[in-house]
């Protein structure tokens, strides 16, 4: 197993309009191979909240595909609660 030897600040080629600017640092072992990227706490935390956004796009545009039964409001609330009781 090899360790961990030297942290290399990465250079991140940033888009035309970046959504966050990324400061991430390389570790690379003995063997020069990289493994792991190190980010400030903060830009980690942005990361996490894009990728929440991402899953609430995704789940929007799966629900416009699913549109071809309607269910009325009353009874989608009371499966919904059927569901849970079960």
């Amino acid at each position: 197993m090899t360790t961990p030897t030297t942290l290399k600040p990465a250079t991140f080629a940033a888009r035309e309009n970046p959504i966050i600017n990324f400061h991430p640092s390389i570790v690379i072992d003995a063997n020069n191979h990289k493994k792991s990227v190190v980010l400030p706490y903060d830009e980690w935390e942005k990361i996490l909240e894009i990728m929440e956004e991402f899953d609430e796009i995704r789940a929007y545009e799966n629900a416009k595909v699913d549109t071809d039964e309607f269910v009325p409001f009353e009874q989608a609330v009371q499966e919904i609660y059927a569901g849970k009781n079960n």
